[in-house]
């Protein structure tokens, strides 16, 4: 019901016989207090249809936890009705992430090369330092040296972060970079210490669409089981035609030393990557992947424990080990520039509590045909 049905409601009830008879004054002075009744009541209908009939303490409660997510202070939120089982979808042709919040700190990042970030807090994205590369650097023998000097970089400028819409396909913001910050012993040739930061110019608000994942804890950090991998790369071993969609897969640690065989780069320190294959050897990340954090649940909340860095040329081979940069290796590093982390979520999100999809997404941009990873 209106508000203006509500007051002609409440007068016809409460003011009948009255205003036929009553001076002017005293019957405005009836209209005010209907009108207060009538606000009071319309207040009061949408609280209880917002939040339900609860107490003064619950909605201060409720209301808490809404500028928590807001601010970004809550991280690697699990809705384990949405969880389920991947079956043995790879990355390559693999399986559409449905919905895309259910894994709301993935975002799309455009520059030389096409990669993957997470969100970690309200001003930084976590991605692989590779993803700072110019795409020349791959061919610049002085990009090669221990130290990879500056002009293999791209500028601040040229990285768009794209936030995904609910159909990840088209996006619902596209964030400017204020600095990237790739870790200053990156090692171009082995990808070794590949891992970078990106201070978002804008800072990010948090929804049920935008949400950091964790970081890896003392108590977390060895974490062994199925890791969950995502991306928009390259869905053919060839490398040729990319993703529109965010597809997800899973992947399985295997020992270390597998890695480093494989890739033929004993420069890389085993305690400094984490080596994982695909479950049932069918699915892996591809170009376009990089930068990527793959997670894993751990009690109430996703934890990010590597970050893709791909060494391998094409094909991308689902049989192959693939080594990602150790997060927990990192933390310190990270925490140079990250001051605040959020926290962990201490209980499962259900479905019901996410809001309602209502944002515009923007025009995408044709897409661009890269040889890059």
């Amino acid at each position: 019901m209106t508000s203006q049905g509500l007051r002609k409601m409440v007068a016809k009830f409460e003011v009948t016989g009255f205003v036929s008879v009553a001076p002017r004054w005293e019957r405005k002075s009836a209209l005010i207090e209907t009108d207060r009744a009538v606000a009071l009541a319309v207040e009061k209908a949408t609280m209880e249809s917002t939040y339900g009939t609860c107490s003064l303490g619950e909605k201060q409660d409720e209301s808490s936890k809404r500028e928590e997510q807001k601010e970004c202070r809550k991280c690697g939120r699990r809705i384990p009705s949405l969880e389920g089982s991947r079956g043995n979808d790879r990355i390559i042709d693999g399986r559409q992430v449905k919905p895309v919040s259910k894994y709301p700190w993935v975002v799309k990042l455009d520059a030389d090369r096409d990669c993957a970030g997470s969100i970690i807090s309200k001003k930084y994205i976590l991605t692989s330092a590779f993803c700072f590369t110019k795409e020349e650097a791959d061919h610049n023998q002085e990009c090669m040296n221990l130290t990879v000097p500056s002009q293999c970089f791209i500028e601040k400028s040229q990285m768009k972060i794209r936030l995904p819409w609910r159909d990840s396909s088209r996006f619902r913001q596209t964030l400017e970079a204020d600095e990237l910050l790739p870790h200053p012993e990156y090692y171009h040739v082995c990808k070794q210490n590949d891992i970078g930061l990106i201070r978002v110019a804008q800072g990010i608000e948090c929804n049920s669409f935008k949400q950091p994942i964790c970081l890896p804890t003392d108590d977390n950090k060895n974490f062994r089981n199925k890791l969950i991998i995502t991306g928009w790369g390259q869905t053919t071993p060839d490398g040729i035609i990319g993703s529109k969609v965010l597809r997800e897969g899973e992947m399985k640690q295997v020992n270390t030393r597998r890695c480093i065989q494989e890739y033929k780069c004993f420069q890389l320190n085993i305690t400094m990557i984490v080596c994982a294959v695909g479950t049932h050897k069918q699915q892996t990340p591809c170009k376009g992947d990089s930068g990527g954090a793959t997670f894993a649940g751990f009690n109430r909340a996703y934890y990010a424990v590597g970050l893709t860095t791909l060494s391998h040329t094409t094909p991308c081979q689902p049989s192959k080990s693939i080594a990602y940069t150790r997060v927990s290796a990192y933390i310190n590093w990270i925490k140079q520039y990250v001051e605040e982390l959020p926290k962990p979520y201490k209980y499962f999100v259900q479905v019901e509590e996410l809001e309602i999809d209502t944002e515009p997404f923007e025009v995408p941009e044709p897409p661009k045909n890269k040889d890059s990873p």
